[in-house]
């Protein structure tokens, strides 16, 4: 999307992925789960911080829709101690409820989401553990964006950290 130089910026070290789904196969159709927020340009006039005009909700593609505009799509297989069933409910659950995208990135805020955070917390739900935390970039214009934009977090859970290469299944490209 147009703000993924961001996400490329947040981490101490670079990850080459700036965006996380969930591939599910649902009556045999590859289906893509994710949660990402979009600026609404209206409400950035009414909000009281930066990043209160971001909204949105998990969200459901049809596998090729999803793929479509992004210039590489990399696939992973789950981690080996996941139970995918019960990772697959929690992210179709979560759809069903129109589980809030979280614009402040708030880990321990389970009301709301961000992308790696609906990832890490499907993952869990499945059982498995999730990648370590990555800290936060220590350059400080960097600090002070994310100071300015209101973000309080110092660590961060790249979407990048997730792409074991030893779960590598395949990369589509345009």
């Amino acid at each position: 999307g147009d703000l993924s130089f961001f996400f490329n910026l947040a981490p101490s070290k670079f990850f080459r992925y700036t965006h996380a789904g969930i591939l599910v196969i649902e009556d045999g159709k590859p289906i893509v789960y994710d949660i990402a927020g979009e600026l609404s340009t209206f409400k950035v006039i009414y909000t009281n911080s930066p990043t209160g005009a971001i909204s949105g909700a998990v969200q459901r593609h049809d596998f090729f829709e999803y793929c479509k505009p992004n210039y590489v799509c990399s696939f992973y297989d789950a981690p080996a101690d996941v139970d995918v069933d019960k990772m697959c409910a929690f992210v179709q659950k979560n759809y069903k409820e129109g589980k809030p995208f979280d614009p402040d990135f708030r880990w321990k805020d389970k009301e709301s989401y961000y992308c790696t955070q609906f990832i890490a917390e499907s993952i869990r739900a499945g059982g498995g553990k999730i990648p370590e935390f990555t800290p936060m970039n220590p350059n400080k214009s960097f600090q002070k964006a994310i100071s300015w934009l209101e973000i309080p977090i110092e660590d961060t859970l790249p979407a990048g950290a997730f792409a074991d290469p030893k779960r590598f299944v395949g990369t589509l490209s345009t």
